[in-house]
């Protein structure tokens, strides 16, 4: 997903707001759920924000975003204060449906269970990437799997509480009574087996290939209590607030399309961006303003990562580094070379030399 209107990103202490944060966020709004069950333990929250360079004031900051490793060090703090090797699954369970906003209400208000899931997993990213779900069947039974973003650290205790935390929620939306069928985890057992029977009402398998919740397949049929036709028309309002920030990030991941297959063309301009998405060249600087982007770093970003796939593939290495400069629209060689060692710390040259000693 990237990031709201405004942004706020905090990374070792800096306010970063200059847009292209590639890194996995959690939005404050959920961080601040984490902050508040850590807190009724005891823990005085400011001094662990200041361990970690988070300014206290980011628990107020509703637009902040939290990058993902920085929550998986919080999480791991936590638990090691509180010697609770469980924290992460306790801390999901405790989690109110407040937690979710306005997503909550949508999720209440879904027909039947099915519905609630299609809605949660279609806003999970407003409010954290730490997770991905894919839902699939089997025969009997509607699995969860949670997947965790590619070269991110992630603690056992955020998977725990993500997993908690759909377990909460589908009670809240289900009854108390709700059950799993099936836990499959990743790690190996990190409490007793009598803390996972509290917790889970079941002992999970451990290390599984993924991590997956297993539900009663006719769960999702089950129509939801709180639906209200009277209400509908209220959240049919919030969910169109909520469609408009994936459009606003499916608008920069257009205009990196546009810029990626248009970039061995001679003359890639910004006016030609904006002619492709059939919009003037001040209303693409317009939408790019709103959406905290910058056409220049956005360019830069995909030229980067065309230089490196370029240098590396075996179909190219016949090519010169003058030839490869020119397909990325650099007219001069020496520029080239003074980009590329700013995105690489060397030469194009020696990345090419390197990664060609590394394929044999």
């Amino acid at each position: 997903m990237g990031r709201l209107e405004k942004v706020t990103t905090y990374q070792d202490g800096l306010n970063i707001s200059e847009g292209l944060m590639q890194a996995p966020t959690v939005s404050s709004h959920l961080f601040n759920e984490l902050i508040r069950i850590i807190e009724q333990r005891g823990i005085d929250s400011a001094v662990l924000l200041k361990e970690f360079q988070l300014p206290t004031s980011v628990t107020a900051d509703m637009d902040a975003r939290i990058p993902v490793e920085q929550v998986a060090r919080v999480y791991d703090r936590a638990a090691e204060l509180l010697n609770a090797p469980l924290f992460g699954l306790d801390k999901g369970l405790q989690s109110t449906p407040f937690s979710l906003g306005p997503i909550m209400n949508i999720l209440l208000n879904s027909p039947n269970m099915g519905t609630a899931f299609k809605y949660s997993k279609r806003y999970l990213k407003v409010f954290s990437e730490e997770f991905e779900y894919k839902p699939f069947f089997t025969s009997q039974f509607f699995g969860l799997r949670f997947l965790s973003p590619p070269n991110t650290y992630m603690s056992y205790h955020q998977v725990y509480a993500a997993m908690g935390h759909a377990l909460s929620i589908c009670r809240w939306l289900y009854g108390e009574n709700f059950n799993l069928v099936k836990v499959e985890l990743k790690t190996p057992a990190h409490g007793k087996d009598s803390d996972y029977l509290k917790f889970l009402g079941m002992l999970p398998n451990f290390n599984c290939s993924d991590n997956v919740l297993y539900f009663p397949k006719e769960a999702l049929r089950r129509p939801l209590p709180w639906h209200s036709n009277q209400l509908q028309p209220v959240l049919d309002h919030t969910e169109k607030k909520l469609v408009s920030i994936f459009k606003k990030d499916s608008f920069k991941n257009q205009v990196i399309k546009i810029i990626s297959d248009k970039l061995f063309m001679s003359k890639l301009s910004i006016d030609l961006v904006a002619q492709e998405l059939n919009i003037t060249r001040r209303t693409l600087q317009r939408r790019l303003k709103e959406n905290n982007l910058i056409y220049r770093e956005l360019l830069d970003e995909v030229k980067r990562e065309s230089a490196y796939k370029l240098l590396i593939n075996p179909q190219h290495k016949t090519k010169s580094l003058t030839e490869i400069a020119f397909m990325l629209g650099y007219n001069d060689t020496s520029i080239f070379h003074k980009h590329f060692k700013r995105w690489a710390g060397i030469p194009p040259g020696k990345y090419r030399d390197l990664h060609s000693n590394n394929s044999h």
